[in-house]
């Protein structure tokens, strides 16, 4: 199976995580994209990106291989990424993406969409 890619923008960015505003996400889990901040390095508030999301344990959407629009994915990623869409954590993880808890998805505040 093909990696689904995920587009939105980054929404904040911080010393240790970030929110990406993606419309699919927010349909379907009424959240921003959290996303490390290691994910966004370099990248800025406002700027376009392409990303593949995660599910955490507690079914938070989590983005990972984030990269600027338009930019291929490393293949790495990308194969762990088609194991199922929106793959697991567990999945993302052992394709090199580091399991966090972000805050969770309650309205409000960065994350919490609308």
């Amino acid at each position: 199976a093909e990696a689904v890619t995920f587009a939105g923008v980054v929404t904040s960015t911080g010393p240790q995580f970030g929110f990406i505003q993606c419309p699919e996400v927010q349909v379907q889990y009424n959240c921003d994209a959290f996303c490390l901040s290691e994910q966004l390095v370099g990248m800025e508030t406002g700027e376009a990106v392409d990303f593949y999301l995660a599910l955490d344990e507690q079914g938070q959407p989590q983005a990972y291989s984030v990269r600027r629009q338009g930019v291929p994915a490393p293949a790495a990623a990308a194969t762990t990424a088609a194991t199922g869409t929106p793959t697991t954590f567990a999945g993302a993880a052992a394709g090199g993406a580091r399991v966090v808890a972000p805050p969770p998805c309650k309205g409000g505040g960065k994350g919490g969409g609308k």
